[in-house]
């Protein structure tokens, strides 16, 4: 054995590995939990990605209403191309934070479960940002991006 358990190797596993250098700002651990978790006033979105024209997405919210969303990151293009994103009706499924200018991009699961539970006090931090929220199956995990946001 090497000494760590499931958890800790799917987390390693080259195939799921997350671009660490993604975040063209250092996001706070602490922001994390407000925008997606503590500050109830300003409570994150959930949706899917209906269209990709370059930096923008434009994103339906769950609940209804359309947002558009500029990600000002190259790291968000090449997390993409990865093969373990989360779909919802084949769209891709993010929760976005205006507020605080965080979107995440659900990943580890190929469809949402049935209750989806955002576990946002425990995120995976490299140099000095978090870029991840961690789940559990059958919960997904989170991409964290800064980004900016508009009712369309």
């Amino acid at each position: 054995m090497d000494g760590t358990g499931p958890r800790e190797r799917s987390l390693h596993r080259k195939d799921t590995a997350v671009d660490t250098h993604h975040t063209t700002r250092p996001i706070h651990w602490m922001a994390v939990r407000r925008a997606f978790g503590q500050d109830l006033d300003h409570q994150a979105i959930l949706g899917t990605i209906k269209k990709i024209a370059a930096n923008n997405l434009f994103v339906a919210v769950v609940g209804g209403g359309w947002l558009e969303v500029t990600i000002d990151d190259p790291g968000f293009v090449r997390a993409l191309d990865r093969d373990d994103l989360c779909r919802y009706k084949h769209k891709l499924v993010v929760l976005l934070n205006p507020h605080y200018g965080l979107i995440g991009l659900a990943t580890g699961t190929s469809k949402p479960p049935l209750r989806l539970e955002v576990p946002f006090g425990v995120c995976r931090l490299e140099n000095g940002s978090a870029v991840e929220i961690v789940a559990e199956a059958p919960q997904p995990s989170w991409l964290l991006f800064r980004c900016t946001a508009r009712v369309c």
